[in-house]
């Protein structure tokens, strides 16, 4: 009984351990990627990436953590080379989001402002 448990368990735990979940997808730095044709891919890689690619803006010399520093986030989920789910913008005290779906912008830009009180 003890060894159909453990065998149970261990056959669960490789189950989930190679399930394709979004927390595994490579993050890469959007600068990493080239453009052929409408389609990314990772540097000189022959497949399409897919994942999250993110940049990051922030002056020379200054900590991207300090609050001082106007940091600009940028975050594009890809499927398949192209952007595909949600993209994310961030600077200090405003931003947006929004979707994509195979390559082209899905529904409206969300935008906020810490100024306008909404934030």
């Amino acid at each position: 009984m003890l060894k159909k448990a453990l065998v149970l368990v261990v056959v669960v735990f490789a189950c989930v351990l190679a399930a394709p979940v979004p927390w595994r997808e490579p993050r890469i730095d959007f600068n990493a990627l080239v453009k052929k044709g409408d389609v990314y891919f990772y540097q000189a890689s022959q497949k399409p990436f897919t994942g999250t690619a993110t940049r990051h803006n922030c002056p020379r010399g200054l900590n991207c953590d300090d609050y001082e520093c106007d940091i600009r986030r940028e975050s594009w989920e890809m499927q398949d080379g192209k952007f595909h789910g949600r993209y994310t913008f961030d600077a200090w005290c405003h931003g947006s989001s929004g979707n994509y779906k195979y390559g082209k912008r899905d529904g409206e830009l969300t935008s906020w402002d810490c100024h306008d009180g909404d934030y």
